[in-house]
């Protein structure tokens, strides 16, 4: 998703909406430079933009290893592995299994349990739950971002806004090529924006791995405008049909 989350979350900086995205068909350009930029770019944004939107609305719920990782008081926590679950409309279930938060359960359903998440702690305490508000500082500790702000689908969303902006502004710049990430082989888009626009955009710069197969963003990473990295996110060993049962968003079977 402590540094306070004052925006929301979008490290996909490479995401815009396709019909801000400059035309590739500039006739302005010479031969040379038509050559040169297409090296620079063997994937269309505008069609991985389609693509990637259109995955995801054909998705009912998912499942993941996610990873993730942020600064924090100007040092970056540590990864941080959780199984993650998402189902539409927007239910979010995700078990820590690697961090200092080893063992917690976090359930979330938008408009149940007035709107707060269920958290079972690990050990011994485990057998008792607490509901608390999203936003609340007990939730948000060693969090850059609340639940409600957390997943692809808030990725996607959020970051067409964001790279509109950059887009209309005639100040996006990007590049993709063949890369790999956790021995998966990705499409990688980077994204940078201009070096006086602190203040203005998200963050200076980001590069996403896409995962020609799915069509889905499987590794994110975005960095300040000291071009040191900000946040890390990945989704790997996803899961687009897991058949959850109603349980497992249940409140009455957490």
């Amino acid at each position: 998703m402590r540094k306070a989350a004052k925006s929301v979350w979008i490290p996909i900086l490479f995401f815009v909406c396709v019909t801000t995205l400059p035309s590739s068909g500039d006739g302005g350009r010479s031969p040379s430079t038509e050559s040169a930029s297409a090296k620079k770019r063997p994937y269309d944004l505008k069609e991985t933009l389609r693509r990637s939107f259109d995955a995801y609305e054909r998705l009912r719920e998912y499942e993941c290893m996610h990873y993730r990782r942020h600064r924090l008081n100007d040092e970056m926590t540590k990864m941080q592995k959780c199984l993650f679950k998402f189902r539409r409309p927007f239910s979010v279930r995700f078990k820590v299994l690697e961090s200092r938060k080893s063992g917690i359960d976090v359930l979330y359903v938008k408009g149940k349990n007035d709107g707060k998440i269920r958290v079972r702690p690990s050990g011994l305490a485990s057998l008792i739950t607490v509901n608390l508000d999203p936003k609340s500082e007990r939730a948000m500790q060693g969090e850059l971002y609340p639940i409600t702000k957390i997943g692809i689908g808030n990725i996607l969303d959020m970051a067409r806004g964001l790279v509109r902006k950059l887009a209309e502004a005639g100040e996006l710049e990007w590049s993709s090529g063949d890369s790999e990430t956790r021995g998966l082989k990705t499409r990688r888009f980077e994204v940078r924006g201009p070096v006086d626009g602190r203040g203005k955009y998200f963050c200076y710069r980001a590069v996403v791995h896409i995962d020609p197969k799915t069509a889905l963003p499987v590794h994110v990473l975005v960095y300040d405008w000291d071009n040191r990295l900000r946040e890390e996110y990945l989704y790997l060993d996803l899961d687009t049909s897991p058949g959850f049962k109603d349980e497992v968003f249940s409140f009455e079977h957490f």
